[in-house]
């Protein structure tokens, strides 16, 4: 700004002087000395202030220049900061994450624990129960073995008892007898299986000790039972075999008979009791009692 108005100002001092053509060659003289004086004040007005437009100028660029470092080092460290607090983020998330990991790490772990504690108590309360069942067991056999054990004891001495208290009523005696004879006599007729059961025809002939009242079948079994001789008689006390010899083994009209003192009663062995001194005789026949002295 100020430059120009120097501008117009010498200017118009040149318009002066060139309108002043008439002075003289003295005032020219002055007038070129004033004007080149003028000029050259001019000149270093001009040249100050270029000097100071162009110190102001350079001041301006330094404090732009910094204003611009500043704004750069700023948004440097605008975005320095920015990084550094998305690492600090990535960071802290990273940590949470790596928290979160080893936290449900540490809650899986807890819980593989918790449930393996779990599951050995389970085990050990299976256990507990099994063998508590089992020892139930053996105790609930062993009570039952003892049970057994005592009813048979208890059971071998009511029969003793019973054994001792008949032995000591069994005061009467008689005589039992058991032949098969008359097959000698009819071998013919006999089974060859049952050759081997004949012999001489003598099976038993015992003194029995029995207790008043008892029957001629339970005699005769006491008498098989102390000789081990094979006996087999049906429910109402029919004689079906003695010594594995049975009816009609030896032909159709073959079988046990029974006679007591000589006599062939009218009615079975399990009705008939017996005295003291009687002689039971248990005689096959061949032919309906007839050999034998008993035919109908």
């Amino acid at each position: 700004m100020v430059a120009v108005i120097l501008v117009i100002a010498l200017g118009c001092v040149f318009g002066i002087g060139a309108a002043k053509g008439w002075w003289s060659k003295e005032n020219d003289a002055d007038a070129l000395n004033k004007q080149v004086a003028v000029e050259s004040e001019v000149t270093k007005e001009l040249s100050s202030d270029d000097l100071k437009e162009s110190s102001d100028d350079k001041d301006k660029e330094k404090e732009t220049t910094k204003k611009s470092e500043k704004e750069t080092k700023k948004d440097s460290e605008s975005k320095t900061s920015k990084s550094e607090k998305k690492e600090t983020t990535k960071s802290s998330e990273n940590k949470s994450k790596d928290s979160n990991s080893e936290n449900d790490t540490e809650d899986a772990s807890e819980q593989t624990t918790a449930e393996n504690v779990t599951t050995k108590k389970n085990n050990e309360s299976e256990r507990k129960q099994t063998t508590t069942t089992k020892a139930a067991e053996t105790k609930k056999e062993a009570s039952e073995k003892t049970t057994t054990t005592k009813a048979a004891e208890t059971k071998k001495e009511a029969s003793e008892k019973v054994t001792t208290t008949t032995e000591d009523k069994e005061t009467c005696k008689c005589t039992v007898v058991i032949d098969c004879s008359t097959i000698l006599n009819n071998k013919d007729k006999l089974k060859s299986s049952k050759a081997a059961y004949v012999g001489n025809g003598k099976i038993l002939s015992k003194k029995i000790s029995f207790s008043e009242g008892d029957t001629v079948l339970k005699v005769l079994r006491k008498a098989c039972d102390a000789n081990k001789i094979q006996l087999e008689y049906t429910n109402d006390g029919y004689v079906e075999g003695i010594n594995n010899i049975y009816e009609f083994d030896c032909g159709s009209d073959s079988g046990w008979m029974f006679r007591v003192n000589g006599v062939f009663p009218n009615y079975g062995a399990g009705s008939y009791k017996l005295s003291d001194g009687d002689t039971v005789e248990w005689l096959y026949t061949c032919d309906l009692g007839y050999d034998i002295g008993g035919g109908y």
